[in-house]
Order: structure tokens, then sequence, then C-alpha cells
């Protein structure tokens, strides 16, 4: 919590939110530099002293130095993941991160076998892997209704076709990637993607587990973003 501002300057405590534990003590030098955001590191400051006994606790004195340029995409990649089992659906929450996907949405399918989900536990994933990249965002968790709007959507499906996905954000800033469970997606679910106007998309012949197709679109994803 930003405690007072000065002519850009700011005071505050040697408490730091972090990820892995609520409010954790760290050890500040003079001369150290830190990105600085509230779910957003877009800041870097640098320590220019430290004070004794602030507030009841040692605290610090920062010098905002400079706004740090974006390293966001300027469109967003919307995954929509089915839960997976063990501790797959978590990696893939992580490596997506690092990659650079905007909101993760959990999907429960027919053939979904596993069930609930953690919300703060995936939170603090998302977060760390921000955190770990260097991202100026945290990638948003909701809920998986909001990508059958407008947003040209992706299905991913074994024996689809391979497709170009160079031109997916030349008429969309956004774009939704479903990757279903590891027996597939049921015929009813296939019906109800084509009704929803989704694009049917494969990796080609090889069939993939469903972290890594997720991985793999989410990197076939991104570089076009990169690109665009």
């Amino acid at each position: 919590e930003i405690c007072n501002d000065v002519a850009g300057d700011l005071t505050l405590p040697v408490y730091v939110t972090t990820s892995q534990a609520g409010l954790k003590r760290i050890l500040i030098e003079t001369g150290q530099s830190f990105f600085m955001g509230m779910g957003r590191f877009d800041e870097r400051a640098e320590v220019i002293f430290v004070l004794q006994g602030y507030e009841g606790g040692d605290g610090i004195w920062l010098h905002r130095q400079a706004e740090v340029p974006s390293r966001e995409f300027a469109t967003e990649i919307i995954l929509c993941l089915v839960l997976l089992k063990k501790n797959h659906f978590e990696t893939v929450l992580q490596k997506a991160t690092e990659i650079g996907v905007s909101t993760v949405l959990p999907l429960v399918t027919e053939r979904t076998v596993k069930f609930g989900w953690k919300k703060e536990r995936l939170q603090t994933i998302l977060m760390e892997a921000a955190e770990q990249s260097e991202r100026q965002k945290i990638p948003l968790l909701e809920d998986a209704s909001q990508a059958m709007k407008k947003t040209p959507k992706y299905f991913f499906d074994p024996g689809a076709s391979l497709v170009d996905v160079s031109t997916a954000f030349d008429s969309s800033s956004a774009v939704a990637v479903f990757i279903g469970p590891e027996g597939g997606w049921s015929k009813g679910e296939r019906e109800l993607a084509r009704e929803a106007g989704c694009l049917f998309a494969g990796f080609g012949p090889l069939t993939y587990r469903a972290e890594t197709a997720a991985i793999a679109a989410c990197a076939l994803f991104a570089n076009a973003a990169i690109k665009k």
C-alpha cells in the first residue's frame, strides 16, 4: 500500500505482498530496483533511502525511475480449457501465462474427469507465472460464457485440418482457443461448436495430450500476436 507520494517519490513499508505468502519481509538495500504495480507491473522504482522505525517498522523511500514499455500483446488470447486431472491444468495455466494468454476460462465437458477447482490457488499460479516472466498484466480467470460472443473461436479437435493462424487478428483484437479433454469432444459438443461458428482446427497427424495441445495452440496465436 502506498503511504505517501511527494514529487514522484514514494514512502513504502518494507513489507510487500507476494504470491507465495501474504506479507513477507524482504531484505532491501539502497540502490535496488523494483517493478511496482497492483496487478500491473508497469513501473520501475529505485530504493534511495531505507527508513528505520517507519510506522512501527522499517520502511523504504522509493524514487520512480520510469514507466516500463509495454510488453503485453495489443491483442487478447482467451484460452478455454477443460479441467484436467492431477496437476496438468495448473501446468498449462503457468505456461500459458508465460506465453502471453490474457484470460483462462475453465470448461467442464461431457468427458471431463475432474470437477471443481480452487480459484485462489489458480490465481496464485497465474500471479507467480506473470511475475516470473515479467508480464505487466496478470491473466484473468473467468467463466467460459463470455468467449461465446463475437470473438472468433478456434475449436481444436483431433483429426481437424491445420489452419493458418497468421491472420487470426486481422479482423479482431481477440481470439478464443478451445481445448477439450483427453477423450475428445462429444458429438453434441462438436455440433454446438459448429452452430456457434467455431473454426475447427488441428495439429496434423499426431495426437496430442490436452496439456500439450493447449500450450502448442497458445504459442501459435502468441506468434501471430507478436507479428500483428
